[in-house]
């Protein structure tokens, strides 16, 4: 290092050579974090952690299900069992909770199972 003086007190000026030497490590460390940063970034969302009380559904039936109601939901109509019980538009636009059509079809039917089908969009 070389003082030079200016104005009234010295500067300490570094030697030209040294000012490349200093910024090696930097870019060796930048280089090292850039790596750790790739390595653990994850474009998956978090994992969310369960409740403590939460439990999924058991069975302890090993036989295949049997036969239920199909119920289709389709852009234009409902279906059940391949016949068409009502109006996909008038189903969106009720305010009742219990469509009655799709009910009293489901009623002389008396099974215990249902297979709901929902079309893509």
């Amino acid at each position: 290092m070389r003082r030079v003086r200016r104005g009234l007190g010295f500067t300490v000026r570094p030697a030209p050579g040294l000012a490349l030497a200093s910024l090696s490590p930097m870019v060796d460390l930048l280089t090292l974090l850039l790596v750790a940063v790739l390595r653990t970034w994850s474009t998956d969302p978090p994992v969310r952690v369960p409740e403590a009380g939460f439990r999924l559904p058991t069975t302890s039936h090993e036989g295949p299900v049997g036969e239920g109601v199909v119920i289709d939901i389709g852009t234009q109509a409902l279906y059940v069992e391949g016949w068409r019980v009502a109006s996909a538009t008038w189903a969106a636009d009720t305010e009742d909770v219990l469509l009655r059509p799709v009910h009293d079809a489901l009623q002389p039917l008396g099974r215990q199972h249902a297979l709901v089908r929902a079309h893509a969009d």
